[in-house]
């Protein structure tokens, strides 16, 4: 039984019981839901297009209470597309879409221990053609523990991708070049692999690619996985590159504190970047909750959005 339908069987229960008054001058309106708990925690606007990476823990950590909070905060948020990381759930997944209005998603299935990737678009604002979700499967699977996922989408009448990512956990920092399973080795190694699969199935194109990359893009360049964006900026950008670069408060995953959750644009997302109204925030939606109740309830990662101008 879902949160409204207990409180409404409640209120049957004691209008029967005689303990609700039923006279015309004792009559009381019925209790709505209460309201969403992160409606300060907008970025979406009617005039831009936002895209938002969220990884929701073995989502969902308590069951419909969960699927709760996380339809409030995609609802709050108010981005036009959504990418999420660990999603055990086919049926809570399912659950999230109903609760959520002119919204549809597609949740992926190949990941090992069901840690698996999805994504979410507004359907009033993005468009997706019949087969323009699917996941990519390279030659060499070894640096991607979970496949990518991609989106072809229109934005009005504006062709974006959007490729969802989470790369291999764990490591001790350094790259080791002698062992292929190294973890940053195979982080460095998907990286490389993704910039190959953009430049060559989508070179020109609006490509944002984002997730959680599970790592730190301020590391020295000889133990930087990300090393050959960052190094191409003529043709790569982190939007949130500022926020890694700032103060930890800013930062996606907080119980470390680190930030591991990026967003990648190409060069013809550049100027939509640039825009005034575009920006590149991490949501603290833990500070709308009592402390520690988000961390219990919903993840240990916080989202991250990229607002474009387009």
């Amino acid at each position: 039984m879902t949160l409204p339908q207990q409180r409404l069987t409640l209120l049957v229960v004691l209008t029967g019981l005689g303990l609700l008054g039923c006279g015309k001058s004792e009559q009381h309106p019925l209790q709505t839901e209460p309201e969403n708990p992160f409606l300060g925690a907008a970025v979406g606007t009617d005039s831009t297009f936002e895209v938002a990476s969220r990884n929701l823990k073995h989502f969902p950590l308590e069951g419909d209470e969960t699927v709760h909070y996380v339809v409030d905060a995609i609802t709050a948020i108010d981005a036009d597309v959504v990418a999420l990381q660990e999603i055990e759930s086919s049926f809570q997944f399912e659950a999230v879409l109903a609760g959520l209005e002119h919204w549809e998603g597609y949740r992926a299935s190949s990941a090992s221990f069901s840690l698996n990737l999805a994504i979410l678009w507004d359907t009033e604002e993005v468009t997706v053609a019949p087969g323009g979700v699917y996941q990519y499967i390279p030659d060499d699977n070894r640096p991607f523990p979970r496949l990518p996922l991609v989106l072809e989408c229109r934005y009005g009448d504006i062709p974006v991708v959007v490729i969802n990512n989470h790369l291999k956990c764990c490591g001790d920092g350094v790259i080791d070049l002698d062992d292929p399973y190294d973890e940053e080795m195979r982080r460095r190694d998907a990286c490389l692999e993704l910039q190959r699969y953009v430049e060559t199935e989508f070179d020109g194109e609006r490509v944002i690619v984002l997730g959680d990359m599970n790592d730190q893009l301020t590391d020295a360049q000889a133990n930087n996985v990300f090393w050959n964006f960052l190094s191409a900026d003529d043709r790569y950008q982190f939007a949130d590159l500022a926020i890694a670069e700032g103060p930890p408060g800013n930062w996606s995953f907080p119980s470390w504190p680190s930030h591991l959750d990026h967003i990648l644009i190409t060069a013809p997302l550049f100027a939509a970047f640039t825009d005034t109204a575009a920006t590149a925030v991490t949501v603290p939606l833990d500070d709308y909750l009592s402390p520690g109740l988000y961390g219990d309830l919903v993840s240990d990662h916080l989202p991250v959005v990229v607002r474009l101008q387009l």
